[in-house]
């Protein structure tokens, strides 16, 4: 049986949206994908099932758009904070500055990144925004890689170094969701420190 679409006022259909978004979210970072219903979705943001499948085919459909909303947002502050800036030095500060700012949507990004990785579900499209975000951020982390860096003493390569940037925000990301009391600034100071010395950063 097909479910009937109900029509939605133009100038009031993106403001629902986000709100079904946010309010989706939410429940998927507090509970998890699969503990969460459509139905749940649709009372926290005030609505009804029906209004939902309005605007996604499935609860898959809301968690896709959730990545997605979340992966514009925080690329959109980081182009925010480059805008005018070119040195390697302004790039790297410029993406930790973005994780201090945004620490709360990145947080909840990587939630639902795990969370999805250990359910039973494989959506192509989820997988496309998770590689999409990753490649961002290794993208960016290795055009702040001098071609040739001078600090380290033994030979390591831009990608790998981009690399363990990549993961090791990971980690201090993850550490602030287990660790109450971990300072997610300090341990970018600290990560900025490090790399700034492998790289002889300027």
């Amino acid at each position: 049986m097909r479910r009937k679409k109900y029509a939605v006022p133009e100038d009031k259909a993106n403001d629902t949206k986000e709100l079904l978004i946010d309010s989706a979210l939410y429940l998927f970072a507090e509970k998890g994908f699969s503990s969460v219903t459509v139905k749940e979705i649709g009372e926290r943001a005030g609505f009804n099932s029906a209004m939902i499948y309005y605007y996604f085919k499935d609860k898959d459909g809301i968690f896709h758009e959730c990545l997605v909303n979340l992966i514009d947002r925080i690329s959109s502050k980081y182009a925010t904070n480059i805008a005018g800036h070119t040195s390697s030095a302004d790039i790297i500060n410029s993406w930790l500055d973005t994780h201090r700012m945004m620490s709360d949507d990145i947080i909840n990004l990587l939630k639902l990144m795990l969370d999805y990785s250990r359910s039973e579900v494989k959506n192509p499209l989820i997988d496309a925004q998770i590689k999409r975000f990753y490649s961002i951020e290794h993208s960016l982390v290795a055009s702040a890689i001098p071609a040739d860096p001078k600090g380290a003493a033994f030979a390591i390569s831009r990608d790998d170094l981009a690399y363990f940037v990549s993961t090791h925000l990971d980690g201090i990301i993850t550490r602030s969701i287990l660790e109450k009391d971990y300072s997610i600034v300090e341990a970018l100071g600290r990560l900025l420190t490090v790399f700034s010395k492998l790289t002889d950063l300027r």
